[in-house]
């Protein structure tokens, strides 16, 4: 007898939309509005979207004359997803190795209730893998994944494509953020934020070797007290001399060797999203033909990026 999954597809069903949120979000990623997640973008087509951009154009004329000059830009840009599935089946061995830590010892597998933590985990495995596709996807260091290998990430975007050259960069060329160069490196890729973004909230996304990496500098030159942290946020700090600037290690953005700096709360870059319908989907089941348990989680996901020229980029030795 193979076993128990009432118990695991009942919890499935009862919790389907919010499996399926933190499959497709569920990373620190996406924890801000940082991302801008726009769903209801079906796999296979393409929807354009319009975002506004104003800059208020100021007329002196004493007289009656009338407002000139174009006040209003706005920017299309073209969204799209690609459907994504992820399962697998398992034989009576295969599950009896897997669920080693949750059985009774000397006990077998009949009857035996799948528990939660199994979808649980697999979910999260899910975010990990979709937030490293969201920034990485395409390019040639990408890590390897079902994800990564069909969509098109935002590094892939942002860097020697024809974008590269209206983002903001540093003055001087980094090939290793370590703790003796990274203040002299945040402070350059600060000092080209364009004029139009500098007074808002911004936020410096950076992978785990860049965040460690200016914690120690800091600490090191200005002692452990210079930090100041977010409560109850994971893994941020302010930027030391500028109130308006939060670093966050971003785990899509692991091992990329690329910062990214926009503002915090506009979602300058785009996670289209479908997860309804035919594009959504959350099962667990017994096969008896196969005599197999077997589960299958869909979604359909893709990236954008509305206005280049408020994202930065610093490139440390990566590629593209």
């Amino acid at each position: 007898m193979p076993a128990n999954v009432s118990a695991l597809s009942t919890y499935v069903d009862m919790n389907r939309k919010e499996l399926l949120a933190k499959s497709i979000a569920g990373a620190n990623s996406f924890q801000t509005s940082f991302v801008e997640i726009i769903s209801g973008i079906k796999p296979g087509t393409s929807v354009l979207r319009k975002f506004i951009a104003n800059t208020p154009s100021y007329n002196w004329d004493a007289g009656c004359g009338e407002p000139s000059g174009s006040t209003t830009v706005f920017t299309e840009k073209s969204l799209s997803t690609t459907l994504v599935m992820v399962g697998d089946q398992w034989c009576a061995a295969d599950l009896t190795a897997k669920l080693a830590n949750y059985m009774p010892a000397g006990s077998d597998l009949e009857g035996f209730e799948i528990p939660n933590e199994v979808i649980d985990d697999i979910v999260a495995q899910i975010a990990r893998d979709n937030a490293l596709a969201f920034y990485q996807a395409g390019r040639s260091t990408a890590p390897s994944n079902g994800v990564s290998n069909n969509m098109t990430g935002v590094l892939k975007r942002l860097i020697n494509t024809s974008l590269s050259g209206s983002t903001f960069k540093p003055t001087s060329t980094y090939t290793a953020i370590t703790a003796t160069n990274a203040i002299a490196a945040v402070d350059d890729f600060v000092a080209n934020i364009p004029a139009a973004i500098q007074g808002l909230q911004l936020e410096m996304r950076v992978p785990t070797d860049f965040f460690n990496a200016l914690k120690t500098a800091y600490r090191n030159t200005y002692g452990a007290g210079s930090m100041e942290f977010v409560p109850g946020v994971i893994d941020n700090y302010k930027l030391l001399g500028y109130d308006n600037i939060l670093v966050r290690r971003d785990d899509g953005l692991a091992s990329s060797k690329v910062a990214l700096l926009s503002v915090a709360d506009k979602g300058n870059l785009i996670l289209n999203v479908d997860a309804e319908g035919d594009s959504g989907e959350v099962a667990v089941w017994y096969d008896k033909t196969k005599d197999k348990t077997m589960y299958r989680i869909k979604f359909a996901l893709g990236t954008q990026i509305k206005f280049e020229t408020e994202v930065g980029v610093l490139n440390y030795g990566s590629a593209n």
